[in-house]
């Protein structure tokens, strides 16, 4: 599990270095992609939970950027390019949720999140390709 922990961490840096380099945020935005990078590490703790509070925070990213008065930095992004970080960020806590129920001892739940991962990463790679 430390493995699993060292390496979205170093993702998470990535990350949110990378966000920085794209899309050149300001100090709302730099909050939300800081708080989607950060939530997800309570997966590890608590997985259940974790997974739900990362989920919330992925649905009120907007609300909560309203709410810090950085609805205009968001509108500034360049099309595309805030919904593309929204998956990448997506996939972040996915991943960690994943990764978590690698380690469940029951098959059927184990072998539906293998498929549900894969459902949705295969969602991704699809937006990323066509852009709809």
């Amino acid at each position: 599990m430390r493995k699993s922990v060292l390496f979205f961490l170093i993702l998470g840096i990535l990350l949110f270095f990378y966000s920085i380099i794209t899309i050149n945020p300001g100090p709302g935005l730099i909050f939300i992609i800081l708080l989607r990078i950060i939530i997800p590490f309570t997966i590890f703790k608590w997985p259940l939970w974790g997974t739900i509070i990362s989920l919330i925070v992925d649905g009120l990213d907007v609300v909560i950027a309203d709410f810090l008065g950085s609805l205009n930095i968001i509108s500034k992004v360049p099309e595309g390019v805030y919904d593309r970080g929204d998956k990448i960020l997506d996939m972040f806590y996915l991943s960690m949720a994943f990764v978590t129920s690698l380690g469940w001892k029951e098959k059927i739940a184990k072998n539906a999140s293998k498929v549900l991962f894969v459902y949705r990463a295969i969602g991704v790679i699809l937006f990323e390709i066509t852009n709809i």
